[in-house]
């Protein structure tokens, strides 16, 4: 069914799915069927999908499957379907089941994805702006909130703009590690608990845990600040000649999403919430010496972080 056919009124939808798709916001007065197929299926996900990558046609793309492989899985198997590859993954020391995974390129409909019932979704690095990747932007406008993501460079880039952050040239920075500086919401964070490289007793009790956790850095584009929504978790410099920082790693904040997104902040939403993080930077690069590490700790958390 092609997305521009089979308008629906929004008025048509019974109260219950109405509430489930809009959660306290306006419905638009017309959506496709696939974007009410698709409202439903992320307002109604129970997960067990696995993971879904989202391919925005980038080289590091191939490294970061294989990362997501090896950081979460002992063995992989790889087959291939019309317009996706899938594989399977079993986490070390893991008693569950073997850990699906799916990529679909970026002009996948949010329906196709959401049909697998994720239970995450990884958004990729990718070249251009985020608002020119595809059907990315339409995905997490659908999913926000709904199912966890984690969004590489591009992908998190498209989290900012999309959260109504602006993400611009900060001076292009390929092929380098950098130390990447913790908020204080970072140094607490587990997904970076014990990666620093400037710990020790010798700082004193406040900064005993170091701040700096060397990091992969490709790209031109990115947010100087985080936009309400996000939290900060860390950031390098900019190379370009304004100077200031870069931000580098961020998620959600929980009441915005129930206030925001999922709700209204008179009808906060009460229900379960997914949270969704960012890393600027590449884990799937060997210039990220702790970066299978952080990749496997943001799958895990994000995952566990339904609240």
């Amino acid at each position: 069914m092609s997305t521009q056919d089979s308008m629906v009124d929004a008025s048509m939808l019974d109260a219950s799915a109405g509430a489930a798709l809009t959660n306290g916001h306006e419905a638009p007065e017309r959506l496709t069927e696939q974007q009410v197929a698709a409202r439903e299926r992320a307002a109604n996900n129970p997960g067990g999908g696995g993971i879904v990558l989202i391919d925005n046609h980038d080289s590091f793309v191939y490294n970061l499957v294989d990362a997501l492989a090896h950081t979460a899985a002992a063995e992989s198997q790889v087959s291939g379907s019309a317009g996706s590859s899938s594989g399977a993954a079993s986490a070390e020391g893991a008693t569950d089941a073997p850990l699906q995974y799916r990529v679909f390129r970026n002009s996948a409909t949010p329906l196709e994805v959401l049909s697998l019932n994720p239970d995450l979704i990884v958004l990729s690095p990718g070249p251009g702006h985020p608002t020119q990747a595809g059907r990315m932007m339409e995905l997490i406008e659908i999913a926000l909130g709904r199912v966890p993501m984690l969004g590489i460079c591009l992908g998190f880039q498209a989290l900012i703009d999309h959260l109504g952050g602006t993400v611009a040239p900060c001076g292009p920075v390929h092929g380098s590690t950098d130390h990447m500086r913790l908020s204080d919401a970072g140094v607490d964070h587990p997904v970076f608990a014990g990666l620093t490289v400037d710990a020790g007793p010798e700082r004193g009790a406040a900064e005993h845990r170091g701040r700096l956790v060397p990091v992969a850095r490709y790209h031109s584009l990115g947010a100087t600040k985080v936009p309400e929504g996000l939290v900060n978790l860390g950031t390098c410099p900019a190379s370009d000649a304004e100077g200031g920082e870069v931000v580098m790693a961020a998620e959600t904040d929980e009441k915005f999403l129930r206030t925001q997104v999922l709700g209204t902040p008179d009808k906060p939403w009460e229900g379960a919430v997914a949270h969704a993080m960012g890393l600027q930077f590449h884990p799937e690069s060997v210039l990220s010496p702790s970066g299978p590490i952080i990749l496997q700790r943001a799958l895990r958390y994000l995952k566990e972080a339904r609240v």
